[in-house]
């Protein structure tokens, strides 16, 4: 990729569909990375868009607070068991920083970009992160998992 939209309309697509919504957006053409946060009450949310030239879009909204090492595994057990609930995206934790994210994406390769369908992706891995963060909090603060999940209606 040469770093310009022209090279990746689908990262063009997605920039497009983030300004309609009047987003604060830092764009970086070259890697095909939009980035941009929402003010949340349970802290701010980042979200990256990647956007391959080969038509690959993955969105990643991270949780906003860090996972202190010794709580890695509680809030492991807790993505491991939510993603066996949730029909689409997926929660992620890396268990060497303890960083945890909710992933969703869609492979718009050989087919015309849909701005339904990328506002869809988005809106996913948002609204997934947001509906999983009070889950979160309470398997990082010694809640038992079977309590943290009820608390998204997930026990």
């Amino acid at each position: 990729m040469s770093g310009s939209r022209a090279d990746n309309p689908l990262h063009t697509a997605v920039i497009a569909h983030l300004a309609s919504r009047g987003l604060d957006v830092d764009d970086d053409p070259r890697t095909g990375t939009a980035t941009f946060h929402i003010d949340h009450a349970g802290g701010m949310v980042r979200v990256r868009c990647t956007s391959s030239s080969d038509g690959v879009l993955v969105v990643r909204a991270e949780y906003p607070h860090p996972i202190a090492l010794v709580d890695v595994i509680a809030v492991h057990e807790l993505v491991s068991r939510a993603n066996a609930t949730i029909g689409a995206g997926c929660l992620d934790i890396d268990l060497d920083t303890g960083d945890v994210q909710f992933r969703s994406a869609i492979d718009f390769a050989g087919t015309p970009t849909v701005d339904g369908l990328v506002a869809r992706t988005i809106e996913i891995a948002v609204d997934g992160m947001v509906h999983w963060m009070p889950s979160i909090a309470l398997a990082a603060n010694g809640l038992p998992i079977d309590l943290a999940l009820a608390a998204a209606g997930a026990a």
